[in-house]
């Protein structure tokens, strides 16, 4: 069987990623806070009733689906890109 070069090693260290889920939040956050929108207004703008979801996600309490987040940093006109992590260096 051929080696699947795209998924991760039995060997891979996830230890990071709960880290830059952090750190994407709370820039996230403070994008918002920068566009001087509460949470309340983002919840709006997203279609949402309660501006709780919106605090859930900034306290790290809830983990926020892609398409939430992009819906989210789409307001302050920003994005994900996706790149390789030897790139970062």
């Amino acid at each position: 069987m051929p080696k699947n070069d795209v998924l991760p090693s039995p060997e891979t260290d996830f230890s990071k990623v709960e880290e830059e889920v952090t750190e994407l939040i709370q820039e996230a956050t403070a994008l918002r806070s920068e566009a001087s929108l509460s949470q309340g207004q983002v919840a709006a703008k997203l279609g949402m009733s309660s501006h709780s979801h919106i605090a859930a996600i900034e306290t790290g309490r809830v983990v926020p689906r892609l398409n939430t987040f992009l819906r989210i940093l789409s307001l302050y006109d920003h994005t994900i890109k996706i790149v390789r992590k030897d790139s970062e260096k």
